[in-house]
């Protein structure tokens, strides 16, 4: 919840974005390794200031990440590129490790769903900027393929927003990886936009709405989300097209990175299209807590 902040949330925030600034001048891998934890544990700081409810949720999500990046660690000293991929799949979150994700985060405050789903991402996106980290290519298109497929079936048959932004986040790995391998210039700007419109829609999905009129705001938000045109976020994924048609030589990976991107496009589509009908009657369902 955005608005239930303590004293300590707002120490515990500023000490996490000041090591996440930090990480950028760092060289040395095991350096980096230690900061990476260490704001994994100041997120916990955050995350205690918050939660009231389903701790073991946090739990879960935190064992995940200390697994995780012990198996970064070791995969990188041995240099066994396979587990290094798939413990970066692990810790994003997506296909094979793709459940753990949902069943964590969707019970998370509304402040620790925005951190997750954006700004806890990007050290692992500097990790394979800094350190020019080689990604198993084929491991890498199947694993976004099936990720963004998943996402996109499974959000057919949710009807809730809180269910549709936590697998929207899971889908938006891939593109998230994508963008890092292509370039970081357009990671930073998908990630940017992305990140201001997410939070429009969980700050408006509060309840607020009512108070600030932010209503419109919230649906353009929705439809941006899923790069819709004419919004911004479609004109960042047409430049990120372009770039895979230049370096992909095998179109049948875009092909069907495309179609599965559809199914979150037309779930979107339909949550927007149902609650509008249902606005008036009862404005109460875009409220999530």
């Amino acid at each position: 919840m955005f608005l239930l902040f303590t004293p300590y949330t707002y120490l515990y925030t500023s000490i996490y974005l000041i090591l996440l600034f930090y990480l950028v001048s760092i060289t040395n891998f095991y350096v980096f390794w230690l900061v990476i934890e260490l704001i994994a544990l100041i997120l916990i700081g955050i995350a205690y200031t918050l939660f009231t409810r389903r701790v073991s949720s946090l739990i879960v999500y935190f064992l995940v990440q200390s697994i995780s990046s012990f198996l970064i660690f070791v995969s990188y000293t041995y240099d066994n590129l396979l587990l290094l991929t798939l413990s970066i799949f692990l810790k994003l979150g997506i296909f094979p490790f793709h459940s753990w994700f949902f069943y964590s985060v969707y019970h998370f405050p509304n402040f620790m769903l925005y951190f997750v789903a954006t700004i806890h991402k990007i050290p692992i996106i500097i990790l394979l900027q800094t350190f020019s980290v080689e990604l198993s290519h084929h491991v890498l298109w199947g694993s976004i393929i099936f990720t963004t497929l998943i996402a996109g079936l499974t959000m057919l048959n949710v009807g809730d927003l809180r269910g549709l932004i936590t697998i929207s986040s899971i889908g938006n790995n891939s593109w998230f990886l994508l963008r890092s391998q292509l370039s970081f210039y357009y990671f930073m700007l998908f990630f940017t936009v992305y990140s201001l419109f997410l939070f429009i829609v969980l700050l408006s999905s509060y309840g607020i709405a009512k108070i600030f009129s932010l209503t419109p705001f919230f649906t353009l938000s929705l439809i941006t989300l899923r790069g819709l045109p004419p919004f911004p976020l479609f004109f960042v994924k047409i430049g990120v097209i372009y770039s895979l048609l230049l370096s992909i030589s095998n179109t049948f990976y875009l092909v069907i990175f495309f179609l599965s991107a559809s199914f979150m496009m037309v779930s979107y589509l339909r949550f927007l299209i149902t609650r509008l009908v249902y606005q008036y009657s009862s404005p109460s369902v875009l409220f999530i807590y």
